[in-house]
């Protein structure tokens, strides 16, 4: 039976789910007002669709700007990131509810990481690719919060229930990271 997961890890796994069904959406309809294409971590890759764009010129648009995706950068930084919390938690965390908060920003990096992966991803393979993979990627997010509610359920109600949740779902989604980044091989 599967218990109740932990409510920062589980917003955590629904931030994921969104962005996964967000992406999946495709580009907008036509006869939408200005839309904007912007890729977030590149602010000086935003370009201005004229109201009358059509589908096709707006997909043309998306594509034609940089990615600015810097996917071996975010993955270094994710990393070191999770290596300076992985001390906190071992030499300065005093109570668990330390442990806790530092588990769940490590579950955070890995989780911002794998949504960093997904949207390059999505411009990197072609569309058979992509709509196979969205398919993987909705049942490896409900087996992955099958398991973290696992893991947590011998925790529940302890105050040691959130980083045992955290703690999995970190180990999951940094593993989920490296499988697809086999797809940019």
């Amino acid at each position: 039976m599967i218990k109740k997961i932990s409510s920062r890890c589980k917003v955590a796994a629904i931030f994921s789910m969104a962005i996964i069904v967000l992406t999946a959406c495709g580009p907008a309809a036509e006869g939408n007002s200005t839309t904007k294409v912007t890729e977030t971590t590149t602010p000086e890759a935003t370009t201005e669709i004229a109201p009358e764009t059509t589908t096709q010129e707006l997909t043309t648009a998306i594509q034609e700007q940089p990615t600015g995706y810097d996917i071996n950068g975010k993955l270094e930084a994710t990393k070191q990131e999770v290596e300076e919390l992985t001390k906190q938690l071992t030499e300065e965390a005093v109570t668990q509810a330390d442990m806790n908060q530092i588990s769940y920003q490590i579950s955070t990096l890995w989780n911002e990481t794998l949504d960093y992966v997904w949207l390059a991803l999505e411009d990197y393979v072609d569309e058979a690719t992509w709509e196979t993979l969205s398919k993987e990627q909705q049942e490896w997010t409900e087996k992955k919060l099958e398991e973290v509610a696992l893991a947590g359920s011998d925790f529940e109600g302890g105050s040691m229930q959130p980083m045992v949740e955290c703690n999995t779902d970190a180990r999951l989604t940094e593993e989920r990271v490296y499988e697809l980044l086999e797809y940019f091989e």
